[in-house]
């Protein structure tokens, strides 16, 4: 796999170790998404603090997890893992806890998986911010203009009626 290095005899043990790691990641991840599932239907920010808590949350837990593996876990998996939690706080919480998710993400990721790589992986953290950055906004225009979507259909839907009353009084108006 090309999330795992494959140096020395325990290349296949460490790929197993490594699946089971991810799988309960994802795992968690769906959790999380599952219990956020009532705010993610408000608008981004109105969950107050619940987002920016949720971003550290997951990020410390997802690094306290893939810590002890930092040996089998490649510095490009550990980023698409950052990645993943950031995308997915952005779809809950909005910009904010994405942003924030990216930045502790990022900061981890450098300390723990490259620490010893040369001034180059300093771009994983900012394609980090970037990927962020980008889900968090694509996901409050998508809010925005679905909540212009429910907004125009109750205004038909209230025109609709006004209609309705309206020739209903002309039709009574009418056999007078």
């Amino acid at each position: 796999s090309a999330w795992v290095n494959d140096k020395g005899p325990d290349a296949e043990a460490q790929v197993t170790v490594c699946n089971s790691a991810y799988r309960w990641v994802f795992d968690g991840i769906f959790i999380l998404q599952a219990l956020a599932s009532g705010v993610m239907k408000q608008e981004p920010f109105s969950a107050g603090w619940a987002g920016y808590m949720w971003a550290a949350l997951a990020t410390t837990l997802g690094t306290l997890l893939l810590a002890p593996w930092q040996q089998a876990v490649t510095p490009a998996g550990a980023a698409l893992l950052y990645a993943l939690a950031a995308v997915v706080l952005a779809i809950s919480y909005g910009t904010g806890p994405a942003v924030l998710a990216a930045l502790v993400g990022g900061v981890a990721y450098h300390v723990i998986f490259a620490a010893d790589a040369d001034r180059r992986e300093w771009l994983v953290p900012g394609v980090l911010l970037l990927i962020a950055l980008s889900a968090g906004q694509v996901t409050t225009r998508l809010r925005r203009h679905a909540e212009l979507l429910r907004r125009q259909s109750r205004e038909r839907a209230e025109l609709s009626e006004q209609m309705r009353a309206a020739e209903l009084k002309h039709a009574a108006e009418a056999l007078r």
